[in-house]
């Protein structure tokens, strides 16, 4: 009688033992078999300093992407290599784009990073419409990637990679009228309405001379000559310079320009850049780049 006891106690204790292990193994399943973002936390990037290039060139899967990541890779401090790692190993959950955006971008990786969670700023209405980042300009410094318009549709895009026509325009009519409530999500919406969005989701030109009109803004296009531009700055004119491929941007981009300092150089809005929007830039450096100009006045 104590032998069965003593046995049915082990098979009991044997019994148990495996239904735990068999509820561990379907957890383990269930967990492999749902791709979920992670999102690495604040103290875990404050923690891993060490991330080597070699280790965001395994992450590369075209030869332009490893050019960007070559040219901008000491741009990067530890904390962001962190997070482009991360974007990385998550690469399904972000389009080309963005990941082009984070490879040349250093001050939009966090924007970037936050993309899978952007349904929480869509349904933000943009009640805070100061400056992207304050530089004690008349003109306000919109960036396409500010969470609360960049996520936003422009054609068949998304602000921040597509946008830079009506976040200049909403700068150029904010700093003219004196009120910023003109944001880039608000001039593009009259973008997409208007119908000024081409096939290839590039900005019609007309919409820079027609986009600004409901403001009471004038826009026109000028010659593309130096003395014309210092010319029309001189008026307090701002300006929109629509740039081809070299400092500015791979493909086309457009920047304000609000006027120029004690040695004639350009003070510029660039929506996609802080750090070229800290400094000036003389007409020599990007006078070859220039493809069309617009003067803006009351």
């Amino acid at each position: 009688m104590r032998r069965n006891k003593r046995l049915k106690r082990k098979y009991r204790r044997y019994r148990r033992l495996i239904k735990r292990i068999i509820f561990l193994f379907l957890i383990v399943l269930s967990v492999k078999g749902v791709k979920k973002f992670k999102p690495i936390s604040q103290s875990a990037i404050g923690i891993d300093d060490s991330i080597k290039v070699g280790e965001l060139r395994s992450h590369i899967k075209t030869e332009k992407e490893l050019e960007r990541l070559e040219k901008n890779i000491d741009r990067f401090s530890q904390k962001q290599r962190s997070l482009l790692k991360d974007i990385l190993d998550n690469r399904d959950s972000y389009s080309d784009g963005l990941i082009n955006l984070a490879l040349s971008n250093p001050e939009a990786l966090d924007f970037v990073y936050n993309y899978p969670n952007r349904e929480k700023f869509l349904n933000q209405a943009v009640i805070d419409t100061d400056s992207s980042i304050e530089l004690n300009r008349r003109y306000p410094l919109y960036l396409q990637w500010d969470k609360r318009w960049g996520y936003k549709s422009y054609g068949d895009n998304i602000i921040a990679l597509a946008g830079c026509a009506p976040t200049s325009l909403s700068m150029a009519v904010s700093g003219l009228n004196g009120d910023n409530r003109v944001t880039p999500d608000q001039m593009a919406k009259i973008s997409m309405d208007g119908d000024f969005i081409t096939e290839e989701n590039f900005t019609k030109w007309s919409f820079m001379t027609e986009g600004c009109k409901k403001f009471g803004i004038t826009g026109r296009e000028i010659p593309l000559d130096e003395s014309t531009i210092k010319k029309e700055l001189s008026k307090g004119n701002p300006l929109i310079f629509s740039m081809s491929e070299g400092i500015f941007t791979e493909v086309g981009h457009m920047i304000l320009i609000t006027g120029v300092d004690d040695k004639g150089d350009f003070i510029i809005n660039d929506s996609n850049s802080i750090e070229r929007s800290k400094r000036t830039w003389s007409y020599d450096e990007i006078h070859d780049q220039i493809r069309n100009i617009w003067s803006y006045s009351m």
